[in-house]
């Protein structure tokens, strides 16, 4: 897709941009990715003054609601607002050109009444996609969020729009001949942003806020998409409804329930106060007009909760896109801020991601042959069942087995995405995302991670410093795994513990290394007591797999199954005679409960083949290096 570069000076709106090209465009022009580059030059207000009929889909609600009270020609769609009110307004003679704003949930709402009014409006109406990246950055949470995107492409007239368009992929694109609309300003737009990361989150989130008061911050906006992080610093700030808001979703509203604070679903800057808290629903579109100049802060504690990472190449630029209006210092804000935390997850490369998704749609293929070739009806629905548990099915826009499969793009990009935000939380390479891909940040750097270890697991505040018992445990847990992950010897942290009177603390450290030894550090609880628990449940199935190919079971089998060899054997035999030698042994599986023989078992021990009738097999021969699997077992 190759792009058409548009020139914008400062201070210039997206109209005027667009006129003075020599593309001479008075509209939006159709079948485009406009790439707006900049926050807040006006590409949805110039939609909705266009003299045409538009839907047009905003990212939620409260865009919505502010862009309707400020904007009377428009209709927003949402809850309350029903398919009637729909026609009516569209039915109306007034407003001459219609301005339908909805949710992608929403959307369906305004389809219904069109059919129902009789009107096409995919012929008759501009369909304009409001920052487009939400559609693959949501998707985990908002399973509906992709439903308009088919029915987008039936628009004769449509463009998707964005100041940060992810990348997208859709085989419509290519084949309606999108062009990508680039706004390139003439002048450095880059802000100035503080970048902090740290290994004491809470206590550099503190030092960060004293700092802001002391300079007498009169509004602090803190960006931190969690609900319980959120409560944790009204409750460590001794926040009250005098000096605290917090901007939310409905559920989050209900889950949000501390002191006497008050939680918004809507915004309006009379609610602001001098500590005002947003989650991800105000991340984007949503526009801030404050009368003071505000100080801004975006957190990420993976710790706390995996989805506040904030992604440099959207999210950030989006959330300080959030400040409309120039105060009288020259400014929308006074300072920018993201303080970050390090967590090491397991991320998967591009090229990893797309490995992954082949093998699993290969796995899919298999099954819809067995579907094909299936005669039972029973049959085929078990197959359709084990279908939609497979891990590509979120993948697919085919819903069974008797279509032919095809992939949902915007699930695949939103995987890609997600594994590149896990990566700069994971490998520290976050400063290279702000500074290096973003384009859009002038960088401050400060690296408050204390690489040598020195927690001190003998404190007795250590619940006071870090809040409750199992939050305190958490945090010793996670930073034994940083310590370990970044080559630290376990001898060296234990070291710590060597007097006898940290017995106890030194047995805890001691389980978290074996089990970090034994299960990665993924799997780690975030309790001692839960972490024992599994190493104790991992130690037994690590012995009973053990005893699975010890020489005792493996001669068993073989004299049991050597008669039948080169014969045909019903499947429900073969696994019958395996489960009773199972059961003589008390062989277990990860969760401890008895280990149940599954079709695939027999072939630890014996090669051979699947018969073509489905119900049999036929063992050939023993393993040859079986018994040396035992040997290395016993």
């Amino acid at each position: 897709m190759e792009p058409i570069e548009i020139s914008i000076s400062k201070n210039q709106r997206l109209s005027e941009a667009l006129a003075l090209s020599q593309y001479k465009y008075t509209q939006i022009p159709p079948n485009v990715i406009l790439n707006k580059t900049l926050t807040g030059i006006g590409a949805t207000y110039m939609e909705i003054k266009a003299f045409r009929h538009s839907i047009i889909i905003e990212p939620n609600v409260p865009v919505i609601k502010g862009k309707e009270k400020n904007n009377q020609e428009c209709l927003g769609v949402y809850k309350g607002r029903t398919v009637e009110h729909i026609i009516k307004y569209l039915q109306n003679p007034s407003p001459e050109y219609k301005k339908l704003l909805t949710t992608p949930e929403g959307f369906f709402k305004i389809t219904e009444a069109a059919l129902k009014a009789g009107i096409d409006i995919h012929a008759d109406y501009f369909c304009l996609f409001d920052e487009c990246e939400k559609i693959g950055q949501d998707l985990d949470y908002r399973k509906s969020i992709t439903f308009p995107i088919n029915d987008f492409f039936n628009f004769t007239n449509k463009a998707f729009v964005s100041a940060t368009p992810l990348k997208q992929a859709h085989d419509e694109f290519d084949l309606q001949k999108f062009k990508m609309l680039v706004i390139k300003p003439d002048f450095d737009y880059r802000v100035k942003l503080e970048l902090i990361v740290t290994d004491k989150i809470r206590t550099t989130i503190g030092q960060k806020i004293q700092t802001l008061l002391d300079d007498n911050s009169k509004c602090i906006c803190i960006f931190f998409n969690s609900t319980k992080g959120i409560k944790g610093l009204i409750t460590q700030f001794s926040l009250t409804n005098d000096n605290c808001s917090v901007f939310c979703s409905d559920k989050s509203k209900s889950d949000l329930k501390v002191k006497d604070i008050v939680a918004y679903t809507d915004f309006h800057p009379l609610h602001l106060k001098r500590f005002n808290f947003f989650t991800s629903r105000y991340y984007s579109a949503v526009d801030f007009h404050l009368s003071h100049c505000p100080d801004v802060i975006m957190i990420t504690d993976l710790y706390t909760a995996d989805h506040s990472t904030i992604d440099p190449l959207s999210e950030a630029i989006q959330i300080q896109g959030r400040f409309r209006n120039e105060h009288p210092n020259g400014k929308r804000f006074n300072s920018l801020c993201h303080i970050a935390n390090f967590k090491c997850v397991e991320h998967l490369t591009y090229e990893e991601s797309v490995q992954e998704l082949n093998v699993w749609f290969d796995f899919a293929k298999h099954l819809k042959e067995k579907h094909k070739q299936a005669t039972n009806s029973n049959d085929k629905k078990s197959i359709e069942k084990q279908f939609k548990k497979c891990l590509i099915y979120p993948y697919l826009q085919t819903l069974n087995l008797e279509s032919a499969f095809k992939r949902n793009t915007f699930s695949i990009i939103n995987k890609y995405n997600k594994e590149r935000v896990k990566a700069y939380y994971s490998d520290e390479t976050l400063k290279h995302a702000y500074e290096q891909e973003t384009g859009y940040f002038d960088i401050t750097y400060i690296d408050e991670i204390d690489r040598t270890f020195n927690f001190d697991f003998s404190s007795k505040d250590i619940a006071k410093r870090y809040g409750n018992p199992k939050t305190a445990q958490n945090v010793i847990i996670q930073d034994i795994i940083y310590q370990l992950d970044r080559g630290i010897t376990s001898e060296t942290i234990l070291s710590t513990l060597k007097d006898v009177r940290y017995s106890e603390r030194y047995d805890q450290v001691h389980t978290v290394i074996e089990a970090y030894k034994l299960l990665g550090s993924t799997k780690l609880k975030t309790t001692f007591k839960g972490i024992d628990k599994d190493l104790k449940a991992a130690e037994l199935f690590k012995a009973s797999e053990d005893k699975r190919f010890s020489t005792d079971i493996i001669n068993e089998i073989i004299t049991e199954f050597e008669p039948d060899l080169n014969k045909q054997i019903l499947k429900s035999d073969i696994n019958e005679r395996l489960q009773k030698i199972y059961d003589k042994y008390s062989l277990i599986k990860k969760s401890g409960i008895p280990l149940v023989v599954t079709q695939l078992m027999i072939f630890d021990y014996f090669h051979g083949k699947n018969n073509k009738d489905d119900r049999t097999y036929t063992l050939k021969s023993a393993l040859p290096d079986i018994h040396k699997k035992s040997k290395d077992n016993s």
